[in-house]
């Protein structure tokens, strides 16, 4: 005999997937974390900037969960304003204020 929880019966028949796409989303951010170390490009930091996003919006965490995202995704606009600055210099354009055709 199969024992049900009785939260079994209030979860959505779909929440496996919503599980799965949960998961995909945390470790494509914790994945864009490291690749931004790896490679600090500002397109990478922009990519994340998103996903943090998406995690702040997404009802399926806590209000705790959403509120840290947020300060990461504060943390990490800074990052943005370091990366897009150094790809400037190096492209030999020392003025920060001048796009380079980056999407953000």
């Amino acid at each position: 005999m199969t024992h049900h929880h009785s939260s079994d019966a209030h979860a959505p028949a779909d929440a496996p997937e919503l599980a799965g796409e949960t998961e995909q989303l945390v470790a494509g951010t914790l994945a864009l974390m490291t690749t931004f170390y790896r490679m600090p490009h500002p397109k990478v930091c922009c990519r994340l900037l998103e996903h943090l996003g998406r995690l702040q919006q997404n009802p399926n965490f806590s209000e705790p969960f959403r509120a840290a995202c947020a300060g990461l995704a504060a943390h990490w606009r800074e990052h943005l304003v370091h990366a897009t600055r150094a790809l400037h210099e190096r492209a030999g354009n020392g003025d920060p204020g001048q796009p380079t055709g980056l999407v953000h």
